[in-house]
């Protein structure tokens, strides 16, 4: 039997996916949040990965003597803080 309403079976049929949707997030989400602690031991490690790269380029940056080996430190130092996204869980630009 076909409807006079297609938009009262697209409600129905997204109704039925958000539903199956949630049923199944919660469901997937029944490991434990991390403890504070190891929160705080994982973002302190990230900041000293971070400050060492910068300390390692402002180094850099102080003995250059030329516009080129400056644009070569900034470089470096960037594909270094790139090289840390995948470790951080921010594998992709533009995420969080």
């Amino acid at each position: 039997m076909m409807t006079k309403h297609p938009s009262v079976l697209f409600m129905a049929v997204s109704l039925l996916c958000l539903s199956a949707g949630s049923l199944a997030a919660s469901t997937s989400n029944d490991k434990q949040p991390p403890d504070l602690a190891t929160i705080k031991q994982r973002l302190l490690q990230q900041h000293d990965q971070h400050i060492q790269i910068l300390e390692t380029s402002r180094n850099c940056i102080q003995a250059a003597d030329n516009l080129e080996a400056i644009k070569s430190c900034m470089q470096t130092q960037r594909q270094q803080l790139e090289a840390l996204r995948p470790q951080h869980g921010r594998g992709q630009a533009g995420q969080p």
